[in-house]
């Protein structure tokens, strides 16, 4: 990545160090503004580094961007809170300040048994086998309601934890959210 040409008086704080934040930053950098990323993770990449499975993205991608970027001018703050005390601060410090919080909570389809054990969130269950907790689905029969990218990511996951997966969509799957790609890696 190049380093800016020249340095403004500016600053610009980035609360985020997922893909929305990461690629503010570097905008910012390019244009000669001091750019600094908050994030309460240890590692950025935000969904990336947390639910997408490692099949999918390898990890040492997010961690030679991190290389590039700090190379290129970018400072990091890393597991940093960033509480309403921290914002203010932030706000008066800088003359940008880019909240990119993204996509980090799971949405419910509220469906009846969905707090019955055994019953997961797609984006908390990737999250937690990302954490390394994984356990074996040997012969275990799963469902996965959905038909987007993050649905089948939960599929090809539990099929590699040993399950037998079945994906269960209102619609045709020509009709799936998922790409097609996604789709034939998921089958085979």
């Amino acid at each position: 990545l190049p380093a800016p040409q020249y340095q403004t008086d500016h600053y610009a704080a980035i609360v985020s160090a997922g893909p929305a934040g990461l690629a503010c930053a570097e905008r910012l950098n390019r244009l000669g503004i001091k750019v600094t990323v908050y994030d309460r993770s240890a590692k950025i990449g935000g969904l990336l580094q947390s639910a997408v499975p490692s099949f999918k993205l390898d990890r040492a991608l997010l961690e030679r961007r991190m290389t590039l970027l700090e190379q290129a001018g970018i400072q990091f703050s890393l597991a940093s809170t960033i509480d309403e005390i921290k914002l203010s601060t932030l706000l008066e410090s800088n003359t940008v300040l880019f909240l990119g919080m993204g996509a980090q909570r799971s949405r419910s389809i509220a469906l009846p048994g969905e707090e019955l054990k055994g019953v997961h969130q797609a984006l908390n269950w990737l999250q937690t086998i990302n954490a390394g907790k994984k356990r074996s689905l040997y012969a275990l029969p799963v469902v996965v309601i959905g038909g987007g990218d993050t649905a089948i990511d939960c599929a090809r996951v539990a099929r590699r934890l040993g399950a037998t997966v079945t994906v269960a969509y209102r619609g045709a799957e020509t009709e799936l959210g998922a790409s097609g790609k996604e789709v034939l890696f998921a089958r085979e």
